[in-house]
């Protein structure tokens, strides 16, 4: 195995720029933080609305299957990260 080593100093410049315009980049950042909070606390409030709703069995029923679905989703997801590669490759492998 043969490792060559470039000097990426021929080829790449890093200049810091201190100097940031705070005015500017305040309003693009405000909006996005407050987007997020705003989804935050919609995401968040159902369960509180259904506590307000209904008695405490019914939101405990409801935070139980919302917890599942959570797991559910979580494994299907880190088997479909594993699995689509593979299922791409023998596809691909099937055409040639």
């Amino acid at each position: 195995m043969k490792i060559i080593i470039i000097n990426q100093s021929n080829f790449i410049q890093i200049k810091f720029n201190f100097s940031v315009n705070w005015r500017q980049h305040l309003r693009p950042i405000l909006v996005i933080f407050a987007s997020t909070v705003v989804v935050t606390i919609y995401v968040s409030s159902d369960i509180t609305l259904l506590g307000v709703m209904e008695n405490d069995y019914t939101v405990g029923i409801y935070t139980v299957v919302v917890k599942l679905y959570h797991i559910v989703q979580g494994v299907l997801a880190a088997i479909l990260t594993v699995v689509i590669p593979r299922l791409a490759w023998l596809w691909g492998k099937k055409d040639a």
